[in-house]
Formats: structure tokens, sequence, C-alpha cells
């Protein structure tokens, strides 16, 4: 008995660790009926991400603060050693070349300790639009001479990239279309809130459509879908653009 319950719970185990970690923006979520929550996190590890939590960089401006080397200690360490040398033999009337080089050597090494290393510093401002659409600048210092490019997605407060670019352009009508495969046309009939409108509404909604006049349809694309023919307070709905 034990033996099976320790198989089991292996099996839970890497049946958990095997689900792969979904980042939804909180908006997105909660905009998500109980029982579609429920569909995505049989497939997924859900992290619900604040709008505080990410954004897009949509400006950046940098200033080199870097300091050069010096080797001023070392080459007056040897200039004293050299001196002193030369004073020393002059008194005691014993020269040698190597005994001079051996002085300046010293006197540099002993002069290093004095050294300045070269320090890179690049100091960089990023402006950020948030997940709630604030904006927020936010300062970074680094040695890395590369910024952040605009128009990446990151995550904050400690700038770092996004693993998922789609983060920031998350919209419950994407999600669906993405996450549960629910068509265009059936995202075109779900309520904001996560409630489907009822299959007789539905199909009225689709003869009024389709019976519409040509003048008061437009062409609606919504991310990399292709474009369909609704209403333009439809395609507004879903977040869609409006294409010619």
């Amino acid at each position: 008995m034990r033996l099976l319950l320790l198989v089991l719970l292996m099996c839970a185990s890497g049946s958990a660790s095997a689900q792969q970690l979904l980042r939804v923006v909180q908006p997105v979520w909660a905009g998500l009926a109980q029982h579609e929550r429920d569909a995505v996190q049989q497939r997924y590890l859900i992290e619900v991400a604040s709008p505080e939590s990410f954004g897009i960089i949509v400006d950046n401006q940098g200033v080199d603060e870097s300091t050069p080397g010096s080797n001023a200690g070392s080459n007056l360490g040897m200039a004293v050693g050299n001196a002193a040398y030369i004073d020393k033999a002059f008194r005691d009337g014993n020269y040698s070349a190597k005994g001079q080089l051996g002085a300046m050597l010293l006197g540099g090494l002993v002069g290093a300790a004095l050294d300045r290393p070269q320090v890179s510093r690049f100091h960089y401002r990023y402006t950020v639009r948030m997940g709630d659409g604030n904006i927020q600048y936010i300062d970074e210092v680094s040695q890395d001479p590369f910024r952040h490019p605009v128009g990446i997605c990151v995550n904050l407060p400690v700038i770092t990239i996004a693993s998922d670019q789609q983060l920031c352009a998350q919209s419950l009508a994407w999600f669906r279309t993405t996450h549960l495969g629910t068509p265009i046309d059936d995202v075109v009939r779900i309520a904001p809130i996560g409630k489907v409108v009822s299959s007789r509404s539905a199909s009225a909604e689709r003869v009024n459509v389709v019976s519409g006049s040509p003048a008061d349809l437009v062409s609606c694309k919504l991310n990399s879908l292709a474009p369909v023919l609704t209403t333009a307070e439809k395609c507004k709905l879903i977040n869609g653009s409006i294409v010619q």
C-alpha cells in the first residue's frame, strides 16, 4: 500500500512539473469565466502578473560615466627609485646598470599601489509604459555598454527581458483565441466579463452582421489572425484594428 501511494505521488509530482508556466496579466485573468480558468489550469501553471510588474520600453537614454585608468603611481615610483639609486651611486662611487634597473622596478612596484584601474560605468534611464498604462522612469547602472532597445517587453521593477514577449500585448480576446482555441467569431460574441451570449442571441447577432449593409461592415484584424468582416463596435470590443 505504501509503495502504491509513493508511485501515485511521484506520478502526480511528475505531471505537475511537466506543466509549462504561463504568465497571465491580471485584467485578462479576471475577465475569464471560471470554466475557462479551469480549462487553462489543466494545461498550464498560472502566474497572474499585476500591471505594475511589467511594461514596454518606449524610450531610453544613456550616459557614459566610465573613468579611465591611471599609471601615475607606478611611474612616480620608478622615477623616485631611479633618482634615489643615482644619488647613492654618486656618493658611494659604485654605479651599476643592473642596480639602477632594479631600483626603478622596485619603485614602480611600490608605486603601483597608487595606480587607478579603469572603471566601466554606464547610466541608463528607461521610460517604461507599465501594464496599467502609466509612465515610469527607471534608472539602471551597468558595466554593459549595450542597453535594452525600445519596444521590448520587460519585467519590473528590476528591468529584465520578459521571457514571453506577448505578455505586454495580452488582451482577453487574444488569450481566448490563443490558449482556449476560441474562433474569432465566437470571441466577438463573448462578453468582456467572461459570460457567453446565449446561442439564440448569438445566432441573431450573426444574422445581423451578415445581412447588414456593406457600408456598416469593416475589415477587423486581431493580432496575427486573418481579417474578418464585422462591425466597428465589435472590432473595438475585441481590441482589434480596422484595416482598409
